[in-house]
């Protein structure tokens, strides 16, 4: 696997959408001092399903085994927004820009599991990011 670099931030959260009729769905954010990763998370033994028929796309399950699959990634020169909710303060957006003009920047809207854990997540995204500029 390649180097990710230290890890600053580690979290599971839960992603949801603006738009569509889907549930928000159990992520792991972490960030490392290069870049910020969004993974699919499938802990066997906690009772929580990967998708919603109950299939498991990972391999085959073993209790206890904690499998991850990258969903998003951006390097950090590329997190343009960090911007926390006032409605509810466990919600966080982070806005991607595209790695070409011609594309669209796209959102991470995430649910924090508290108010602390998003104030953190903030903090320490915004302070990896200080002088950085997507190219």
């Amino acid at each position: 696997p390649e180097q990710t670099g230290t890890i600053l931030n580690y979290q599971i959260l839960r992603q949801k959408w603006k738009k569509g009729d889907r549930e928000a769905v159990r992520r792991v954010c972490i960030l490392t001092e290069e870049a910020i990763y969004l993974l699919d998370e499938n802990y066997i033994g906690d009772g929580s399903t990967v998708s919603p028929d109950n299939t498991n796309p990972f391999d085959e399950p073993h209790i206890g085994n904690v499998k991850m699959k990258v969903v998003d990634s951006a390097p950090l020169v590329c997190v343009s927004e960090v911007l926390a909710a006032v409605s509810d303060p466990r919600l966080i957006t982070f806005v991607i820009k595209p790695p070409s003009k011609m594309l669209r920047p796209h959102r991470w809207r995430l649910i924090c599991t508290d108010g602390e854990s998003a104030e953190k997540l903030v903090f320490d995204v915004r302070n990896a990011t200080k002088s950085t500029e997507c190219i």
